[in-house]
Order: C-alpha cells, then structure tokens, then sequence
C-alpha cells in the first residue's frame, strides 16, 4: 500500500509552491536563465496547473506566472515578439481572472513592457487607465499614476521640442525627452 501511496504521489502534479520555488531558482540561476528552454518548460509546468486545478485558488496565481515566464524569456531574448506574446498572455490573465490580484499585477506588468520595450505609450496609457479603473490596490495605483505622469510629461517635452525646432530651449526638450525615453532597462517585474 505505501508502495503504491508512493508512485501515485510521485506522478501527481506539483503544487503550486513547488512551481514558484522553481521558477524563483531559475531566475537565480546565472547560467539556465539565459536559456529559452528552461523557462518554457516551467511555463508549461503552470500552464499544466491552471489546466488541471482550474478552479483552486492558485490558478490565477500558476496563469500570471506563466506570463511571467514569457517575460523572462523576452528580457533575455530582448524581441519584440516575446515581449508582444507576453503582453498578450499578461492581458488574458487579467481578463480571465478580473476579480483577482493578479488581474492588476498582470496589467501593471502589460503597461510597463507596453511603455518601456514596446515603446507604446498609447498603448501603455490604456492599459494604465484601465488598471486604474479596475483595481482596488493602492499601491499599484500609485505605481500606475507615476507612470502615466511620466508618459504624459515625454509627450509634453516631445511637443514642445518639436514645435521650437532651431531654438535653443527647444532643442534640450528634445534632448530631455530623448533621454527620459531611452532610459535604462530595470529588472522590475521580478516576483515580489
């Protein structure tokens, strides 16, 4: 009986928590986490998840971080694509799960990729205000109206940089915007 207690244990799908150390190792894995491969196969395992638990309590959770894992794969790989796919992946969890945290953590991490890979600021605006509709988390909230501060604020310099071209004053709004628009990449979107 403990044989077979055993077997069907060690077949059985991981949990959720196994799931999040694993991808939390991978992440601090130097080596693997450079590699495509790794992350789609722990992508899959939280795909797998929500699959076969649709209704627990950690599916949302399983949902986000598969789009997470897109996102990893998308930092590294530095392609538009990947970055689409999981802007894509980050809106469908928070469609599917809308009455959920991760609903505005998915979209938070939308808009961020919107505005600061894709280069979308319309994009990420909309995103933003519908994050702001949406949630009730006050922290993000805030995270989100600095950010559409700072798009709405390049959109300021970017028209006045334009619209005094040849003056002096005008050319260091362009170069002000220019700078704020091609600001460094962050890690954010790390698990938190």
């Amino acid at each position: 009986l403990c044989a077979l207690l055993f077997a069907h244990s060690s077949h059985a799908a991981p949990s959720y928590k196994n799931l999040e150390a694993e991808f939390s190792a991978l992440q601090a894995d130097k080596q693997k986490s450079l590699q495509r491969e790794p992350w789609e196969k722990v992508q899959a395992k939280f795909n797998a998840f929500v699959k076969a638990s649709p209704k627990s309590a950690d599916a949302p959770k399983a949902a986000f971080m598969s789009a997470r894992c897109l996102e990893e794969i998308a930092l590294r790989s530095h392609s538009s694509r990947d970055f689409r796919n999981a802007a894509a992946l980050f809106a469908k969890v928070a469609e599917n799960y809308s009455k959920t945290s991760q609903a505005g953590e998915a979209l938070w991490h939308k808009a961020e990729i919107e505005y600061k890979y894709l280069k979308n600021n319309a994009a990420a605006q909309q995103t933003l205000a519908l994050l702001l509709k949406k949630t009730q988390d006050n922290k993000l909230k805030n995270k989100a109206k600095s950010l559409e501060a700072k798009i709405k604020l390049e959109g300021t310099e970017e028209k006045q940089g334009s619209g005094s071209s040849g003056s002096s004053s005008g050319s260091g709004n362009q170069a002000g915007a220019s700078s704020a628009a091609g600001g460094t990449p962050s890690t954010a979107g790390k698990p938190q």
